[in-house]
Order: structure tokens, then C-alpha cells, then sequence
């Protein structure tokens, strides 16, 4: 939280930015704004000095990558430089806010009249909410987010650094509404930091794996779509056909076209699959870089080997 006091005061021109990112995602405007609207603000700031405003753009720049671990830098860069597309954000935005939801049915529907109603649910119930919810994390990533609800959280006023803790010691309840809550400077606490960084991770992970296992088969710079859809199955085994059908799609056009129906993302529309013939060839950096930008759901942990073992994460 203290990088976070550090980057308001040294880069204050990221604070401007995200505060401007968080109202353009918030009216779901970022899909054809973001960049133009950095743009329109960067000259209302200083004018249309062209030295000025690479000043600027330079400092934005290189505050992003100093802070390049905090999740929601690592969000705005990746949207700003156009590697991702916002809907991987309102993803992201809305994996959350089905969490919450989840948890206040359970403390809506509450047996017990002195539980219902005070934004605790037993902790039994918090565990099956996490699990449901991220079928494709293992439990070591499952043990990592659950215990960060022993862990100081803002308690939602603005007022100072009052902090409360979700699941205090030797409680049978967790107050889940403290783990969404942010401080006075907006800064979530340790529940929602921590998905948006394993969001990320899992993201990298995926991509990673099915660049690798493409590498190993890749003739002249170009790959087919049947290596392709090997390479998507072979890294999440657990992944339903409807889902493969749609990131062949998407690695096979441009990602912006590739609608995505899911529990925990805006968009609805169902994806008219046009799945290219198995011999059919793309460039291998092309079908990465459309891969990138779409919306990723992980249905198996990801295993590592280390000295022989295998870890599901």
C-alpha cells in the first residue's frame, strides 16, 4: 500500500490516468476511447505542444513501468499499448462483482435471523464460493486468495487508515463485504488484489503454454489451425469444446470481432463459430497476438515440474 502512496505522489500523472481509465470503464467507454480520450486530456493539460506532450507521455510511460507489478498498472499498460481488449478488464471487473453476489445470496438466504443481513457467511460457504467460482485454480492459488481474508482490509471509510479484518481468528464467519471495500486513495484490499494478480498470471501462464507447444511445431514462421487447436487443448485439458471453437476463432481473425458469451463478462452475444479448416495456415506472431487480446477461462490448474514433481497451482 505504501507503492501506492509513492505513485500519487511521484507520478501523479498515472493518478490522473487511472482516475480517467476508472470512469471510462465504468461507463463502459473504453472500448473506443481510452487512447483518444489520454490524447484529448494530455492537450486540455498542456496545450498542443508537441515537446510538452511527449514530456508527458514519457513520464506516463515509464511510471507504468515502475509499477508494472501493481495489477491495475499492468491493466492500463496492456490496454494502452493494445495488447489486450477491454473486455479482458470488464472480465476481469465482472469475475469480481460474481463473487460478491455469490457471497450476499448465501448471507440473504441465511437460516439464522442474527447472520442474515450482516454481510458474514460461515467460512465453510466461503471456501465452496472460491471454488465454484475458479474451477481452473488449484489449491495452492485457492489457499493463497482464502487466506487473504485473515489479513487487514479497508473497512470503506474515507477518513484515515482504519482497516478491519474479514475473518478475524477463531470466527466460524468471514464479513465478505470487507474484502471489496477500498481505502480513501482507492486502493482494494488484499482479496481483490490478489485475484487481479492471479487473473494475470493465469493469463500469462495460458498464453505462454500454447506459445510454446506452437514454437515446437512452427514451419517457415507459419502454423496450421489443427496445431493450433492441439496446442489450446494441450495446455487446458479441461476446456469445453465451445470455448476451444472460440479461441481458434479468435487467433484466427481479429481478436475485436470475437464475441464472448460467459457468467462473468458483459458481453452476451453468442459467438457464430467459423472454426478454418484443419490445413489452413496464419502466421505464428498474428494468431499470438489475436490470442492475446481476447477474454481467456481456465478450466484446469496449471501444473509446473520442479525437480521431478509436479505442482498444480
Amino acid at each position: 500500500m505504501q507503492v501506492r502512496s509513492a505513485k500519487y505522489l511521484f507520478f501523479y500523472l498515472i493518478y490522473y490516468s487511472l482516475l480517467l481509465f476508472n470512469f471510462l470503464v465504468y461507463f463502459k467507454l473504453t472500448r473506443v476511447f481510452i487512447m483518444h480520450a489520454l490524447a484529448i486530456k494530455t492537450k486540455l493539460k498542456v496545450g498542443n505542444f508537441q515537446s510538452i506532450i511527449c514530456e508527458w507521455g514519457y513520464n506516463l510511460l515509464e511510471g507504468l513501468r515502475r509499477y508494472a507489478d501493481d495489477p491495475e498498472i499492468q491493466f492500463f499498460k496492456l490496454i494502452l499499448e493494445g495488447q489486450i481488449s477491454e473486455e479482458v478488464l470488464h472480465d476481469m471487473n465482472a469475475t469480481v462483482i460474481s463473487i460478491f453476489d455469490d457471497l450476499h445470496a448465501l448471507d440473504s438466504s441465511a437460516p439464522r435471523g442474527g447472520i442474515s443481513g450482516t454481510n458474514t457467511v460461515k467460512v465453510a460457504q466461503f471456501r465452496q464460493v472460491l471454488q465454484n467460482a475458479f474451477p481452473g485454480k488449484g489449491k495452492r492459488r485457492l489457499e493463497a486468495l482464502f487466506e487473504t481474508a485473515k489479513e487487514p482490509h479497508p473497512n470503506g471509510e474515507r477518513k484515515g487508515e482504519k482497516k478491519s479484518i474479514p475473518w478475524k481468528q477463531n470466527s466460524d464467519f468471514v464479513q465478505y463485504d470487507l474484502l471489496f471495500k477500498e481505502d480513501d486513495q482507492h486502493e482494494p484490499g488484499p482479496f481483490v488484489y490478489m485475484m487481479r494478480t492471479q487473473y494475470l498470471q493465469q493469463r500469462a501462464e495460458f498464453l505462454t503454454e500454447v506459445e510454446r507447444q506452437l514454437r515446437n511445431s512452427v514451419k517457415k514462421g507459419f502454423v496450421t489451425s489443427g496445431q493450433c487447436l492441439s496446442a489450446i487443448k494441450n495446455t487446458d485439458s479441461g476446456l469445453p469444446e465451445s470455448e476451444i471453437k472460440r479461441l481458434l476463432e479468435a487467433g484466427f481473425r481479429t481478436a475485436k470481432d470475437a464475441t464472448h458469451s460467459h457468467k462473468h463478462t458483459h458481453t452476451t452475444t453468442p459467438a457464430a463459430y467459423t472454426i478454418p479448416d484443419s490445413s489452413e495456415e496464419i502466421a505464428l506472431k498474428d494468431f499470438l497476438v489475436n490470442m492475446r487480446k481476447v477474454v481467456l477461462q481456465w478450466y484446469s490448474p496449471y501444473t509446473v515440474r520442479v525437480k521431478g514433481v509436479d505442482i498444480r497451482l
